[in-house]
């Protein structure tokens, strides 16, 4: 995706998801955009082609695990 490309996703996703200004996220070149709705964006442009960059694996993994979907109910009512 182009880079202009990436930067207008971006913003799309912080403002549906109705987030604030981003800040460096685990001292990386990630950003972090914090959500009034829990939705936080985490960012990164980078222009390596389609190829990850190495601490990408392991932050997205911590992403996921710090935004865990809530506990499903044991016993739902009928």
């Amino acid at each position: 995706m182009a880079f202009d490309a990436q930067q207008q996703v971006s913003e799309r996703l912080r403002e549906l998801n109705g987030c604030g200004p981003g800040r460096r996220w685990d001292d990386t070149r990630f950003r972090e955009h914090p959500s009034e709705t829990g939705t936080p964006v985490v960012t990164l442009h980078h222009t390596g082609g389609h190829s990850l960059p190495p601490e990408a694996p392991a932050l997205i993994a911590k992403f996921f695990k710090s935004h865990s979907l809530p506990e499903p109910i044991a016993n739902p009512a009928p």
